[in-house]
Parts: structure tokens; sequence; C-alpha cells
């Protein structure tokens, strides 16, 4: 019925407006210290939200499920803080115009896994990505990360100390500038192919 709203469709327009609410197939998207978020490929799927842990968080933990669908059109498909780990399953697919990371972690002692599909199609929009120390990334054995904009990394280390990069599974890269394992600064890194 046009024009008239149900009680029922007002609240739920304002538990999906609250900060933290659920989104889709994920319990969480805005994660603290401590919490841990799960994504499963419950209806609607795909989620058009990524989930960013808050600024300052650590021990986040972030389980995406096989058959889990994350089409992101703004920000990063998983963002962390420190001491915390993400196990992608499912496939996260970073739309047109979104420069962000589908994995990313801007501290230290993270755990980025991929055994699923990573995609992004912007400039410098990498598969997993992390700024910090004593990380591990890691692209597992029949994953896939697929970029096609410049300067778009399948496993980019950008800074830091100590990092791992693991590559078993598949990377492929089409823009310019590009690679499938980069490391721009910082040392003792240690890379796997």
């Amino acid at each position: 019925m046009i024009g008239r709203r149900s009680p029922r469709f007002a609240a739920l327009g304002l538990a999906l407006s609250l900060p933290g609410t659920a989104f889709a197939d994920c319990n969480s998207t805005t994660p603290n210290t401590g919490e841990s978020v799960t994504c499963t490929p419950a209806a609607p799927n795909p989620s058009t939200q990524g989930v960013v842990a808050q600024a300052g968080s650590s021990g986040v933990s972030v389980d995406i499920a096989s058959d889990t669908l994350l089409d992101v059109a703004t920000g990063p498909g998983v963002h962390l803080r420190s001491d915390s780990r993400v196990d992608n399953a499912g496939s996260i697919t970073l739309l047109a115009d979104n420069s962000w990371d589908a994995l990313f972690a801007d501290g230290n002692g993270n755990t980025l896994l991929n055994r699923g599909s990573l995609m992004t199609a912007d400039a410098t929009a990498d598969g997993i990505q992390v700024n910090g120390s004593n990380n591990t990334l890691t692209n597992a054995a029949g994953a896939t990360i697929a970029t096609s904009g410049s300067n778009a990394n399948g496993l980019l280390s950008a800074g830091g100390t100590g990092n791992t990069l693991v590559n078993a599974g598949s990377i492929t890269t089409t823009g310019a500038d590009s690679a499938g394992i980069r490391v721009q600064v910082g040392s003792a890194h240690t890379l796997l192919n």
C-alpha cells in the first residue's frame, strides 16, 4: 500500500539504521575488541556491507562461511585493527570505483586468510593488504585473488617488519604496475609462493 507504513516496517527501518546492526548475512559489521563476527549465506545474499572493526579494537575474529557473498560498493570487505583474524571461505567482491582492499589490516599481529575468492576492480584495490608488523597474509591452496585496477596487488605489505606473505592458491593481476605479491617498505618479511 503506497503512502501508509506499517509499524513493523518502521521498526525494521530503524533497526537497519542503527550502528552495529547485523546486515544481511553478518551478525555484526562494526565489531569492537574481543568480538566475533560470523557471515553466512543466509538471505539476502549477497550482502553489500563490509565488516570494519572499530578504531583501536583488538582481538576481533571474522569468519566468512563458504557460499557467502559480500559485494561491497564502498569501503573494504573486511578491515581489522590489531591482534585480530579473518578467515574468508566465501567470496568478497569490491565493486567498480571502490579503491579499498578486500581484506585489510592497519595494525600489528593480524592473520588474514583467504580460502575463497577475492576480486577487486579499482586502482590500488588490493586483494589482501597490511600496514603494520608481524602480520600473516595467506592465499590458501584452492583460493583465488583477482585484481584488475592499476597498482592493485594480490598480497601487499605496505610497511612494518616481520610480515609473512604466503600464496598457495591463484593470484591474477591485470592492471598496470600490479603484482601478485609486493612488499613496498619495511624489513625482515617472509615471502612464500
